[in-house]
């Protein structure tokens, strides 16, 4: 399992805003939760979910691994809109021997 790459491509198909690429690092049984307590039930859903970054005028986008354990990563991204907000985020990622994801959960806060 390639965490870093995982995390990084991420990051690079956030920014392309190439939402079919991103659909492709997730696996089909996928466990995706948008918010801690909310799950996203099916990979079109998880699409809907993602074409949130067709509106978004990112300034800035950074990622680092915050820890590695067995096939579980822990990441956490910045996000830096063009208008000044920021959106801090630190994700939960489970990869799977394909190296595709197959649990991903997400905890967020917006500053300003």
């Amino acid at each position: 399992m390639d965490f870093n790459k995982w995390v990084e491509d991420l990051k690079t198909n956030w920014i392309n805003k190439d939402i079919n690429k991103i659909m492709d690092m997730f696996d089909v049984s996928v466990k995706y939760f948008e918010t801690p307590f909310q799950e996203v039930i099916g990979l079109e859903n998880i699409r809907k979910m993602w074409h949130d970054i067709d509106s978004q005028d990112i300034k800035e986008l950074t990622c680092d691994v915050l820890g590695i354990k067995d096939n579980t990563v822990i990441a956490s991204y910045i996000l830096i809109l063009a208008n000044g907000d920021i959106i801090d985020m630190v994700y939960q990622i489970e990869l799977n021997e394909n190296n595709k994801c197959v649990y991903f959960k997400q905890w967020y806060m917006h500053k300003k």
